[in-house]
């Protein structure tokens, strides 16, 4: 967890173990989180919630989409049935 990132950011009360994002119809909760981290803008209003401003002034735009592409090819190589390394 994000230091400084309350339970209540990352979880809204009664969601526990469910994916805090809203998840657009016809999406699963894992486009929704990559679609996330696609935004960065969004991702730095997260962590300026944290109070992580200066971590946010850091992060590289084109290094959250390269993690989300990233995690989308393990994704599908996993719903493959083939080994992740």
């Amino acid at each position: 967890m994000i230091r400084g990132l309350t339970p209540e950011l990352t979880t809204p009360r009664g969601t526990e173990g469910s994916n805090p994002l809203p998840v657009a119809e016809g999406q699963t909760p894992l486009e929704t989180t990559l679609a996330f981290f696609e935004k960065p803008l969004r991702f730095r209003g997260l962590l300026a919630l944290a109070e992580e401003d200066e971590v946010a002034s850091q992060l590289r735009d084109e290094e959250l989409r390269n993690a989300a592409s990233q995690i989308r090819a393990l994704s599908a190589t996993a719903h493959k049935g083939g080994a992740v390394a």
